[in-house]
This record gives C-alpha cells, sequence and structure tokens, in this order.
C-alpha cells in the first residue's frame, strides 16, 4: 500500500481551503421548485438595481434559540445573502447577538426588535429565555423594523416592501369603497388586514372624495346616488379602480336571491362594460356543504365557480402563477366597443358554464344542467379596462361580477383569491412591482373538468381495463408456466 507523503497532505490541506474561499466568494443556489419559490424574484433584483445609496441590513439573532426556529433561521440567512449579492455592493448585512453584548441588546431594543420569551432544552431541562430574531433596515436617515421573524414564507415581500417604501419616502394609500364600514369589518377583515402591511387604508365616505393610491369598490349594485357619483369622480380622475359587483343579492344564510336594480349599473356603459343580469354556473365547480336533517353533506354546486389555471390570463403580470380562483354567485362581464378604450380580459369560465336569467332559487336541488348544448359556452367574469371618456378624461378599471369571492369565509380557503386581488393591488400602486413574490407560496392547483367523453372513457377503463388487465396477466403466467413444465419434462425423458 502506497503510504501518504507529508506533501500530499498539505497540498490537499490547501486544496479544500482553496475550494471553501471560492465557493463562499462566488455563493449561488440551484432553485429547482416549479415557482422558483427559493430564489429572489425579478421584482426585488429590479428594486436592488435600482439603490442609489447604501441600504444597511442588521439582524439581531439570539444563539441560543428553539430546535423549531433554527431552519427558519438558516432560510432568513440565505435570503439575506441573497440580496446582498444581487445588490451589487449597495446592502449591507450584520448579524448580531444581543445576548453577547448590552450594547447589542440596548440597540436591538431602542430599534424596535422585541424580545420573546423562548422555550429551550438544555441537559434534559426544559428553561425559559429570552431571545431576539429582528432584522432591522436602514436608509440614509430612515428605517423599517421587523420586530420578530416567525416564518420565511413571507420574508422577501415584506423585505422588498420596505425597501421600496425607505427609497420611495411616503406611504401608499387604498381607499374602500362599500355600501357599509360595518359591513367591511364583518365580512373582509383579512383583506383590510392584508392591505394594512402595505399600506394605509382608508374607508371612503359617500360624500367627500378622499386622495388614494387605489380604490376598491365593492357591492356595488347597493351604492346610494351620492355613492355611486363619489365612485364615477374617482374612475374619472384616473386612480385605478377595482369594481367588484354581482346583479345578484343574496340575503345572509339563505339561497334564494334578487336582483339588485338595474339603475345601479348603468353609468358603467360610459366605460365600455355592463354587468349582466345573471348567475352563471359551471360544471367546473367547487363542493360546497349543506346540511341535512342528520348530517353535513358536500355536494358539487354549480354556481360555485372554480375558475382553473387554463381560463386564467397569466401574461397579465399580477395574475402570473395564480393556478385557481374560485368565484360565488357570480355575474359575467359584458364589454362592448367603446371608443379608446382596451379591454384585457382576465379570466373566464370553462365552456361548459350556463347562465340562469330567470330562476333565483339557488338550492342545488332545483339546479339542473341544461340539456341542449348551445346552452353551454365560455363566460367573462373579469375584466381590466383602460381607455378616455369622449370629455378626454383617462380611467384605468379592474372589473369583476363578484363581490363574495375576497369575503373572509371564502379567502380563509381559497387563498389564490386574495392574492390575485392583493397582487393587482401592488401592480397599480406600486407601479407593477411585488406582484411576483405572492405566487411562490403554495397556491391550490384543481383538477381540470373533463369532457363527457373523456370521463366515459376513463369510467369504462377502470371497470373494464383493470379485470381485462389481470385476465391477460393470468392467461400469459399460466402459458409461460405451461411451457416452463413441458421443457423440464423434455429434459427427463
Amino acid at each position: 500500500m502506497k503510504r501518504i507523503s507529508g506533501w500530499d497532505l498539505i497540498y490537499f490541506i490547501v486544496l479544500v481551503f482553496v475550494v471553501n474561499f471560492v465557493s463562499a466568494a462566488l455563493y449561488t443556489r440551484i432553485d429547482l421548485t416549479e415557482n422558483k419559490k427559493y430564489s429572489l424574484s425579478h421584482s426585488t433584483r429590479k428594486i436592488l438595481k435600482s439603490l442609489d445609496d447604501i441600504v444597511r441590513i442588521k439582524v439581531f439573532v439570539s444563539s441560543r434559540l428553539p430546535k423549531e426556529l433554527l431552519p427558519i433561521k438558516q432560510d432568513v440567512m440565505d435570503l439575506l445573502e441573497e440580496y446582498r449579492q444581487a445588490s451589487g455592493g449597495k446592502i449591507k448585512l450584520e448579524v448580531l447577538d444581543p445576548s453577547k453584548s448590552k450594547d447589542i441588546e440596548i440597540e436591538a431594543t431602542s430599534s424596535g426588535v422585541v424580545p420573546v420569551q423562548m422555550n429551550v432544552y438544555e441537559k434534559d431541562q426544559l428553561k425559559v429565555i429570552k431571545g431576539y430574531f429582528g432584522i432591522v433596515v436602514s436608509y440614509r436617515d430612515k428605517k423599517e423594523v421587523i420586530p420578530f421573524i416567525k416564518n420565511a414564507a413571507n420574508l422577501e415581500y415584506e423585505l422588498t416592501y420596505r425597501l421600496l417604501r425607505l427609497t420611495r419616502g411616503h406611504e401608499l394609500k387604498i381607499g374602500l369603497l362599500f355600501p357599509s364600514s360595518y359591513a367591511v369589518h364583518k365580512n373582509y377583515s383579512k383583506l383590510v388586514d392584508m392591505l394594512r402591511k402595505t399600506y394605509e387604508v382608508v374607508f371612503v365616505p359617500d360624500t367627500e372624495f378622499i386622495p388614494c393610491d387605489v380604490l376598491i369598490a365593492g357591492g356595488v349594485g347597493e351604492f346610494k346616488d351620492t355613492t355611486l357619483s363619489i365612485l364615477k369622480s374617482y374612475i374619472e380622475k384616473d386612480v385605478p379602480t377595482f369594481v367588484f359587483a354581482s346583479r345578484i343579492k343574496l340575503p345572509e344564510n339563505s339561497l334564494f336571491g334578487r336582483a339588485l336594480p338595474d339603475d345601479r349599473f348603468l353609468p358603467f356603459k360610459k366605460y365600455g362594460f355592463v354587468i349582466r343580469k345573471n348567475i352563471v354556473m359551471d360544471r367546473s365547480c367547487e363542493l360546497a356543504p349543506f346540511k341535512t336533517q342528520f348530517f353535513v353533506v358536500e355536494r358539487p354546486y354549480y354556481p360555485w365557480l372554480r375558475i382553473i389555471a387554463d381560463n386564467i390570463n397569466h401574461k397579465f403580470k399580477p395574475l402570473k402563477g395564480i393556478k385557481m380562483l374560485m368565484l360565488p354567485w357570480a355575474s359575467s362581464v359584458d364589454t362592448f366597443k367603446t371608443e379608446g378604450a382596451k379591454f384585457t380580459p382576465l379570466f373566464t369560465t370553462t365552456q361548459y358554464a350556463w347562465e340562469d336569467t330567470l330562476g333565483m332559487i339557488l338550492s342545488p336541488d332545483y339546479i339542473n344542467i341544461p340539456k341542449d348544448r348551445e346552452a353551454f359556452h365560455k363566460f367573462l367574469m373579469g375584466v381590466k379596462i383602460d381607455g378616455t371618456t369622449k370629455d378626454g378624461k383617462n380611467y384605468r378599471l379592474v372589473v369583476i361580477g363578484n363581490t363574495d369571492f375576497i369575503k373572509d369565509k371564502f379567502v380563509g380557503v381559497y387563498t389564490s383569491n386574495l392574492v390575485a386581488v392583493l397582487n393587482m393591488v401592488d401592480y397599480y400602486a406600486l407601479g407593477g412591482g411585488l406582484s411576483d413574490i405572492r405566487v411562490k407560496e403554495g397556491l391550490i392547483r384543481p383538477i381540470r373538468p373533463l369532457a363527457d367523453n373523456t370521463r366515459m372513457l376513463i369510467k369504462y377503463i377502470n371497470i373494464i381495463g383493470a379485470p381485462l388487465l389481470i385476465i391477460l396477466f393470468g392467461i400469459v403466467y399460466n402459458v409461460r408456466r405451461k411451457n416452463k413444465l413441458n421443457r423440464i419434462k423434455e429434459e427427463f425423458k
């Protein structure tokens, strides 16, 4: 056996040091996930390249952390290292442990990083310690603070938005125009809470124009004349406006709908669209729970539209990566040619959808699939409109024939609904920025609806194909066994 010389060992040690030094200097990771979950988004890289001064990021993190926080710490440090690398030297990263110095602890608490009581196991004993895990981002004489990091899921969005807000120097306003502010707090609290993490949210009264960067108008069919007038003033002052409205109103805990007055929707013809007086149904639908005498059962409910990825316009940046939307009791949107208006479809139903314009009894027991094939076609459910009125006023609209889809009881299950709306708000408020970050997180991926012929084919393959395969396997096995036995008999003759 050949002996290793001292020089060989020295060469090996030097080689290890050189490889480690080069790999540390050329830090990179390969992200094989479908939505590039572990890579910086295009929006973040664009903002980092546009920095015109040094940004200092201080991470205050205790060396003693509970085991469940250690993977999160690693994810955070990896993400911050990518920020540093992508900034071209504009981001200076510093990691500090408040438990090692009283001065560092004072700096952390005075900056807004709060200590948290944590449980750790040491020598088979449970101990309660005071721990830090927060970030301070400083730019010139301003700073933004993340007091404590519970998870790294939305950290890129929080960091990038804080960088954007520091460099812009002002907070953006999102206006909410609904029939009742009480209804907003009761039914749309998750939307409001998510918006408040990024923007200043203002409730617009129906008697006063309050300047804001984006307006969300919901439940338009129930607006008073004064509220409609305020809405028109926002549209014609070129404030990006979201119009969410269905032509059908369902009372609380009822499946008996009523049509909302036509005059609430007539003013919108001026902008090239109308919300049809219908309820759209689709074979691509969600399951809904219904109470029976003894149980709660889930049944396919055709008015709960499942908008699948194939019918979502992924060329529109805020919807890129959205795999599914769910619209409950929605009305379709019709557009017509208007001089100066440009229409961009956002999403439609499948080709297996139909409309109900007469009956307003929406119990599943009274809903039947039409037998006439001509009743089925695609319906436009959401559209983006950029236009100019006859008197020269520009307007930007997002129109969706539904308001219920962003209620708390739906966005808690169908997170894509909320993500899509927040992305569109970012798109208009921030000039297209950040809308590609939220979709990194896991969103619902629905099963695509199948044509009748395909469904029947799969059914008969399952019923007939599986037994045939077993029979075929048995025949082949017996033939091979007999052939083997015959060969053995011939060998012993």
